[in-house]
């Protein structure tokens, strides 16, 4: 008579590798989103060990590099007001909400932060999308250029003229609510309108921009890869040129 004995650690640990190499489109709202997180985790805590560098648990993973906003195809006014950008968040970057600051200090790790993302024209004419990194020093690609019309992103007649640029504030609600309870989602309201402030305050001042609430949800989401689930788009920036 043969005995078969169930090695429990080894079949959960060969579960989670295998589920660590599953990637999807849907994958922020998989079911077992705890354990997928952190098997890529573990997988990737392997690799940095390897590379003698340190692990960090980065919200989103794109295929491209980081590279610098001053190297990036993007038209020079844009470049300007990241370069404004990155300063106002070097020296007049506004104090965080008091009962996170003590969140942090407490729980010893910091609140979830909104995204930045812009789309715009690169100089072959087709449209890109960049995440912002490093508030603002660095971008990364979201994808391939494709032909789109910025126009298209909201209803008819709402602007009030022709976009160069759009700078779109998102967030993860879905984390927000888990780390703050209904208070996060509020939250994330709050910091996507404080940031689109910020992000308007640095135009340049040969453009006239407009911040707008109103723009088509799924569309927008799939502009910038978010599932549209839990990470949604929840603020724009629009670069008009004066005319």
């Amino acid at each position: 008579m043969s005995l078969k004995f169930n090695d429990w650690r080894s079949e959960r640990e060969l579960d989670e590798e295998r589920l660590s190499l599953t990637y999807h489109a849907g994958s922020a709202h998989h079911p077992e989103l705890d354990i997928l997180m952190r098997s890529r985790m573990k997988m990737l805590g392997n690799l940095f060990r390897h590379l003698d560098g340190q692990a960090s648990s980065d919200k989103r993973y794109f295929g491209s590099s980081t590279i610098p906003s001053s190297e990036a195809d993007i038209p020079p006014n844009l470049k300007q007001w990241l370069d404004a950008y990155v300063r106002t968040w070097m020296f007049h970057s506004e104090a965080p909400f008091e009962d996170l600051r003590v969140l942090e200090q407490a729980a010893g790790f910091k609140p979830d932060q909104s995204e930045l993302y812009m789309v715009c024209r690169n100089e072959e004419g087709k449209h890109v999308c960049y995440h912002i990194e490093e508030q603002g020093r660095g971008l990364k690609c979201c994808g391939r250029p494709w032909n789109i019309s910025l126009e298209d992103a909201f209803p008819p007649g709402l602007l009030s003229g022709s976009p160069r640029a759009i700078w779109f504030v998102a967030a993860n609600l879905h984390r927000s609510h888990k780390l703050l309870g209904e208070r996060g989602y509020r939250y994330s309201l709050l910091e996507a309108g404080r940031i689109a402030k910020q992000v308007q305050s640095c135009a340049p001042q040969a453009t006239d921009t407009a911040p707008i609430a109103t723009f088509y949800d799924d569309r927008v989401n799939e502009w910038l890869g978010l599932d549209g689930i839990y990470e949604v788009a929840l603020a724009a920036v629009v670069l008009y040129d004066k005319p």
